[in-house]
């Protein structure tokens, strides 16, 4: 009987369409997607705003697991070293160069085009973001007219909606 309840508070009757939908249940989805998406998102956003591109020499191979290590110098930390998938298909050499992006004064380095790059949480973010503003609006927009709806109903049986008696 609660459970009902709760169900049909979280429902939404459509007066253009005749339905109903859940939009907050519509909603929580959304948030929880933007929420996941925005996490991974400030990952690819800190290599935008501040990442740097070095060329490294590979130190170490490894093809069964597809990692190679590299070390490179950075101008403000020095001498650096990390690790990275290369991928399956990829054929690094101990003494090769591979272009790299990193951050600088933290541990976080990539391989640029690789896996691990997080694009698609950039287009769930994107989507999401547009998903929650157009949320709003229809809000705001149903606000609105109950509002209106609601003035007009009082302005016929007395005073004016928003008036002081």
């Amino acid at each position: 009987m609660l459970a009902s309840r709760v169900f049909k508070a979280l429902r939404w009757y459509h007066h253009d369409v005749g339905f109903e939908s859940p939009p907050l249940l519509m909603m929580a989805a959304v948030v929880g997607a933007f929420a996941a998406s925005a996490f991974f998102s400030w990952q690819e956003f800190k290599y935008f705003a501040w990442g740097r591109s070095a060329t490294a020499t590979v130190i170490a191979a490894d093809r069964k697991s597809s990692y190679i290590g590299y070390e490179w110098r950075d101008p403000d930390d020095g001498k650096r070293q990390d690790r990275a998938d290369a991928g399956d298909d990829a054929e690094f050499e101990v003494g090769s160069s591979v272009d790299i992006e990193y951050l600088p004064g933290v541990m976080a380095s990539r391989l640029p085009g690789m896996p691990g790059h997080h694009k698609f949480s950039l287009w769930v973010f994107g989507l999401s973001s547009f998903a929650i503003f157009v949320y709003v609006a229809l809000l705001w927009r149903k606000g609105n007219r109950e509002l209106k709806e609601a003035a007009e109903r009082t302005s016929e049986n007395g005073p004016k909606f928003g008036t002081p008696l």
